[in-house]
């Protein structure tokens, strides 16, 4: 249980520094460190019991959900903001495990991480989409388009 959180902290740490680097107002980094740490939690939660479709999934969903309510709340704009939140839930170890066993020729690990790739990258996709569909029938706002 312990881990579980200690990867969430270190997943929203994560994200905050690479809003920094894209120039993120420090202002802002609360509201990235809260709405990663809700998707990462979600992600590895769903994630450690075996559904990668349905963790990308929900963890967009929450992501999206997070970054629209401080979004509407005038506090920054919305994509600048999503990016870094999804650093946390995307698939890059299984981006490197797949180059890395690709260019070692094992060719069963390489099927396996790109199914794991493209299960996540899809998940995470429709979440942010559905949650930010939710937000603006909710809200009765639409937030930027992308």
């Amino acid at each position: 249980m312990f881990n579980l959180f200690q990867t969430v902290f270190f997943s929203a740490c994560v994200s905050c520094g690479l809003a920094v680097l894209r120039n993120v107002k420090f202002n802002v980094l609360p509201y990235i460190f809260v709405s990663a740490s809700a998707g990462s939690l979600t992600f590895n939660v769903i994630n450690n019991m075996g559904y990668t479709f349905a963790a990308g999934l929900l963890a967009g969903i929450v992501a999206a959900i997070c970054v629209g309510v401080f979004h509407r709340k005038g506090l920054h704009s919305y994509l600048f903001i999503m990016i870094p939140v999804i650093y946390c839930i995307g698939p890059g170890g299984a981006l490197y495990k797949l180059f890395f066993t690709a260019f070692n020729g094992d060719w069963v690990a390489v099927n396996t991480n790109l199914v794991f790739i493209l299960k996540d990258a899809i998940g995470i996709w429709f979440g942010i989409l559905l949650g930010t569909e939710l937000m603006n029938r909710m809200c009765k706002t639409k937030s930027e388009e992308f």
